[in-house]
């Protein structure tokens, strides 16, 4: 059976004027608040390697929130601590994008 519930996905980049330790230890303090946020069930973080020469690195960073069934994701995304939080990483040139997984396909 497919995931059906709503997961809202983020990539940023690190930002460059912060030491990495200094970044990693702000974004994981921010994103344990937004647990804190009712339509959230869990959120996964990925750092993104620096793949082959001749596939540039858009992003450093990949998350996903995963939602409770039927959550509405515009009223997460528009809560305090997560329109914030995305407000934020833009101020510090971290360029987040957001995108809403929708319909997974599993292929065998």
């Amino acid at each position: 059976m497919l995931d059906a519930v709503p997961r809202i996905v983020l990539t940023w980049d690190r930002p460059q004027h912060l030491a990495r330790e200094e970044a990693d230890r702000w974004l994981r303090e921010e994103l344990q608040g937004l647990l804190a946020i009712p339509e959230i069930l869990r959120i996964e973080l990925v750092r993104l390697g620096s793949p082959p020469a001749c596939h540039p690195q858009p992003f450093a960073w990949l998350c996903e929130l995963h939602l409770a069934e039927g959550a509405d994701v515009g009223a997460c995304l528009a809560r305090t601590a997560c329109a914030e939080w995305l407000r934020d990483l833009r101020l510090l040139g971290m360029r987040p994008a957001v995108g809403v997984a929708i319909d997974p396909v599993v292929l065998p």
